[in-house]
């Protein structure tokens, strides 16, 4: 990309900054919903980016996928968490029902892909 003229450094520098911002913005969001701040307060939370991801259509073996279907995907999983919450679920059993909306989702694309082939 260098040879056409595009400065990749200085967009590289930029993203990072950006990432790093956004990073932060969360962390302060996060720490003043929980009234805590500790660096564990996220653990657990990658079956939940996972999740959004897979739900919105994209797929685990690589190929495409659009930020507006993974923005759906996250309401989708924010809505099936706050149900179960609301029904008292402990949150071990979210998590067992999370990783079999995301075996599901999978089996589902992996089906649609032999499909199309």
């Amino acid at each position: 990309m260098r040879l056409s003229g595009i400065r990749v450094g200085a967009y590289k520098f930029s993203v990072y900054v950006i990432s790093a911002g956004l990073c932060a913005i969360g962390g302060v969001i996060s720490a003043s919903r929980a009234a805590v701040g500790s660096a564990q307060f996220g653990e657990g939370l990658e079956l939940d980016a996972i999740a959004a991801v897979v739900i919105g259509g994209a797929s685990l073996a690589g190929g495409s996928g659009t930020a507006l279907n993974t923005l759906m995907g996250v309401l989708i999983l924010g809505l099936i968490g706050n149900i179960m919450n609301l029904m008292n679920i402990p949150s071990y059993p979210q998590q067992i029902i999370k990783g079999a909306i995301i075996i599901l989702a999978a089996l589902l694309q992996s089906g649609k892909r032999k499909d199309t082939l």
